[in-house]
């Protein structure tokens, strides 16, 4: 019976940390997402490394604008506009661009900083135990995904203490492709005009547009 009782307080506690643990994860994204939605357009500049089974995929640094739901993101070899319902793929040595009507996960795979906005479902968070990131106090937010049929198996983020944005971001794919984003910079408070976040056709005469819309 003592057994029994013990079993029965320790699934209690283990519940309470974790619901805690919960709570103050989800806490961190609001206050993160919060600084995102009132500093007006920001662009981010990062390197990104992509593995998949521990070997070297690609990697590159890159440029990410941000406004809203909105998004330009460019890296050697591809840019990519979305804004706010089209979305225009630019793959360099293709000389393509597709354009769709993207869903969410198909965002969240192109931009990581989506997750912002989709967090507070699809997902469970909790407080990782990494406290320190490139000599910055940091608080570790770990997403996993309940959506069984997305492609994303988890998410952590490395946290600034001091102004709640994301110095690194590490991405998992059910396929054990993993993609580590470090930030360089931050440039907030910009202004982009609606058509800085579309394609313009004038610019790239020579490419092929495939509509697959």
């Amino acid at each position: 019976m003592k057994r029994i009782v013990s079993f029965v307080l320790l699934v209690f506690l283990m519940g309470t940390v974790w619901s805690q643990q919960a709570r103050q994860a989800r806490k961190v994204l609001d206050q993160t997402s919060e600084v995102f939605n009132t500093n007006g357009g920001i662009r981010v500049d990062f390197t990104i490394v992509a593995t998949k089974d521990q070997r070297l995929v690609d990697k590159s640094d890159g440029r990410l604008f941000l406004q809203e739901e909105c998004f330009k993101l460019e890296t050697p070899e591809l840019k990519n506009w979305f804004d706010g319902k089209t979305q225009w793929s630019y793959l360099l040595v293709n000389e393509e661009v597709n354009v769709i009507n993207p869903t969410e996960e198909e965002l969240e795979s192109i931009n990581p900083y989506r997750l912002l906005l989709s967090y507070k479902k699809g997902y469970t968070y909790a407080i990782g135990g990494i406290t320190s990131f490139q000599n910055k106090s940091i608080i570790e937010v770990i997403l996993k995904s309940t959506q069984k049929d997305s492609d994303i198996d988890s998410v952590v983020l490395y946290i600034d203490k001091v102004n709640s944005l994301p110095l690194y971001l590490k991405i998992k794919l059910h396929d054990r492709t993993e993609s580590e984003i470090w930030v360089k910079d931050y440039l907030m408070n910009q202004t982009y005009s609606k058509s800085f976040f579309q394609f313009e056709e004038s610019k790239y005469p020579s490419v092929d547009i495939i509509d697959l819309r």
